[in-house]
């Protein structure tokens, strides 16, 4: 998913939750600015004047972020690093993957350590975290110790996890599309919609950025970054109710369907 999905698809959940809104009566929708401000919620449904952030994702395999992160082996602090290609995760997003990081700390640490004492200590006995320079023939020999498999692996966190991490947040409903529309862990607005029943995987990875010479003895080295992406996996099922179909929440929130049809577009 691109951002430019993402928010296109924003944008449709808006349009029919505003074309609803004509014919229930206390029902509005804001925009947020997910993609650009990590502490707002993609979109905010007002209720009779309560607010209900919601978290909105284009389909059920959607990318919820992906990033370079940065890991020093000093004090183990784990930081992003700025990255222009990368799709920013959401605050909540974010400290996912940071957890993650923090799960696989000590296969990094063991990958470091067995490339910082390899020949020639000159290069990889200087490192410290990553991203990090070292010799191909280091980073091969750790290879083959199968110490970057145990590393570049993936991180699931199931429903509830990520349901309790969620409402930590003030987010407690989530929009699928194609899929329709979830609550986590809780259900303020007594919805008839199912619980969401997904999960979030987080996919680590410690890349190679390729080979070059390097001083006079033209000694292969490679520069390696870490970069981790967020995906929602699993099967979170089907509700029977979708916030990007105005019926829908028409009847959603007990308003006559028939007033659906003709209805004419709200203003962004």
């Amino acid at each position: 998913m691109t951002d430019n999905q993402g928010l296109a698809y924003e944008r449709e959940i808006a349009t029919a939750c505003r074309r609803a809104a004509r014919n229930v009566p206390g029902l509005s929708v804001s925009r947020g600015t997910a993609g650009t401000s990590a502490s707002k919620a993609d979109l905010t449904l007002t209720v009779d004047r309560k607010k209900v952030p919601l978290e909105v994702k284009l389909n059920s395999r959607a990318l919820m972020g992906a990033c370079r992160v940065s890991f020093n082996l000093t004090n183990h602090a784990v930081a992003f690093s700025n990255d222009p290609k990368a799709t920013p995760p959401d605050e909540a997003t974010s400290e996912l993957i940071l957890a993650a990081m923090r799960q696989k700390r000590k296969e990094l640490e063991d990958l470091i350590g067995f490339i910082k004492k390899q020949e020639p200590s000159e290069i990889n006995g200087k490192i410290k975290g990553t991203p990090m320079i070292c010799t191909q023939d280091a980073w091969n020999a750790a290879v083959k110790e199968g110490l970057l498999a145990k590393l570049n692996d993936s991180v699931k966190y199931n429903a509830d996890y990520v349901a309790r991490h969620y409402a930590r947040k003030g987010v407690t409903y989530i929009q699928i599309g194609k899929c329709g529309l979830f609550h986590m862990s809780d259900n303020p607005l007594n919805l008839d919609v199912p619980k969401f029943a997904g999960e979030i995987n987080i996919e680590i990875r410690l890349k190679n950025g390729g080979a070059k010479p390097r001083g006079k003895d033209k000694i292969m080295v490679i520069d390696a970054s870490m970069t981790a992406s967020a995906r929602l996996q699993g099967n979170p099922g089907r509700s029977r109710y979708s916030l990007d179909r105005t019926d829908d929440v028409l009847a959603l929130f007990g308003a006559p369907t028939m007033f659906a049809n003709g209805l004419p577009m709200a203003a962004e």
